[in-house]
């Protein structure tokens, strides 16, 4: 009977054993189930960082296939940029080359053009004394003394203007200040014409009056002279200015020095 008993408690006491030794195994067993279930979450977590960085990638990717569009769209080559800058500043440098070449160049042909200037007008004014009777190329002294020069060029001035401006109302006045103005048998041409210019004053009443435009000495000695000068005259009715387009003079003048003063010996047109 005791026997019975202490196998009935020993049978008791196994079950109990093996619940705990279940139990004490059973930890391992939770354990290795809650770190494969860590392992998938962390699996799960990883897939979604794998697929955005890959459409991170795919993101990228679109945006440089963009840009070769953009660069096309530019339009511009390579080495273009660099070949216009150093095009532009070649440039200036070679106009700064050029420059001094350019400038001496234009020096040249201003004193070339000067020359001939002056050629053509010593040419001009040497056939105007080789026709005129008398004229004396051997001594000029316009071009030496200054004082003499300035002198005859005011008294050629003022005779000449003196003889061209016709007064219709004061006709005898004008006439005997125009005489005083000639010498030598100019005086006689000039009364040879005296009368018809009297009566043409008369009837329209027309005269002139004169201003100096411009006066050049070709020759000027002790006694005589030659002078080319060109007179602006303006038309006056009774003695008054009248409006209108004046009259350009020119001509040549051979001038006498008698008592000190230049009197005019012959007027020509030039």
């Amino acid at each position: 009977m005791r026997a019975e008993d202490e196998a009935a408690e020993s049978a008791a006491v196994e079950p109990v054993v093996e619940t705990d030794q279940a139990a004490a195994g059973a930890p391992d067993d939770v354990a290795t189930d809650d770190l494969a279930t860590d392992e998938a979450k962390a699996a799960d977590v990883a897939e979604p960082s794998t697929a955005s960085a890959d459409d991170t990638v795919s993101l990228d990717k679109g945006d440089r296939k963009s840009r070769p569009v953009a660069k096309g769209a530019s339009l511009k080559k390579p080495g273009r940029a660099d070949e216009s800058v150093a095009g532009t500043k070649g440039r200036p440098a070679a106009k700064a080359a050029a420059a001094p070449g350019a400038r001496s160049g234009f020096l040249t042909w201003r004193k070339v053009a000067a020359v001939a200037t002056v050629a053509v007008v010593f040419a001009v004014l040497a056939v105007v004394l080789a026709f005129k009777p008398g004229a004396k190329t051997e001594s000029n002294d316009a071009f030496l003394d200054a004082a003499a020069t300035s002198e005859l060029k005011a008294q050629a001035g003022e005779r000449m203007c003196t003889v061209l401006g016709v007064d219709p109302v004061k006709f005898d006045d004008w006439a005997a200040r125009a005489k005083a103005a000639l010498t030598g048998e100019y005086i006689n041409e000039f009364n040879e014409y005296l009368q018809a210019n009297r009566d043409l004053a008369t009837q329209t009443g027309q005269g002139a009056e004169c201003k100096v435009d411009l006066i050049g000495i070709s020759n000027m000695d002790d006694t005589r002279a030659n002078v080319i000068g060109t007179f602006v005259l303006s038309n006056t009715q009774q003695g008054v200015a009248v409006l209108g387009t004046p009259n350009l003079a020119r001509v040549d003048v051979g001038l006498q020095k008698v008592d000190g003063q230049w009197l005019i010996s012959r007027i020509s047109d030039f």
